[in-house]
């Protein structure tokens, strides 16, 4: 599947996700292998990193990103999207750009995925729901300091392209 738009599931996104975050690489985050990294799970060994297998992976994912980040209750046409900014970014993170992105308050984007969050979300088009999502993230990666910027941003500003490129 190409169009991450029809990544509507947890298996479906995972697929997708996979696809960028496949093998083992030591880089920023330490030793990583299916995009789980040591600096995120620190009570894994570098060797428990080394010698993951794709279905523990895939229930991390679930637990920690997918479920945490509330990704079910998102629009179908967003939820890959979503999905790939809570792993990129963290869940808290993500659930604040969602909540900015569909035009809460700042007093309001505290993070939690509740009714008032919901109602904004999906009373906003999703279509631009997506854009205002990708806009939060490149606003977000150019915040960081110039040190993550010079290791990552050029990573992170390509995952984002491949994304929309698969729209």
């Amino acid at each position: 599947m190409n169009d991450v738009t029809a990544a509507t599931t947890f298996d479906a996104a995972f697929e997708q996700l996979i696809d960028i975050e496949k093998g083992y690489t030591e880089d920023n985050g330490g030793p990583t292998k299916y995009g789980i990294s040591q600096r995120a799970y620190p009570s894994f060994t570098t060797d428990q990193i080394k010698n993951m297998q794709l279905s523990t992976a895939k229930g991390l994912y679930k637990r920690d990103y997918w479920d945490e980040g509330r990704v079910e209750l998102m629009p179908d046409l967003i939820k890959y999207e979503y999905f790939d900014t809570c792993v990129n970014c963290g869940p808290r993170t993500a659930r604040r750009m969602v909540q900015k992105a569909a035009g809460l308050s700042p007093s309001a984007q505290d993070g939690i995925i509740g009714p008032q969050s919901l109602q904004a979300i999906n009373a906003m088009n999703p279509w631009r729901l997506l854009v205002r999502l990708l806009g939060a993230r490149i606003r977000y990666y150019t915040s960081l300091n110039d040190r993550l910027w010079d290791e990552a941003g050029k990573g992170w500003m390509n995952r984002l392209a491949h994304n929309a490129e698969r729209i």
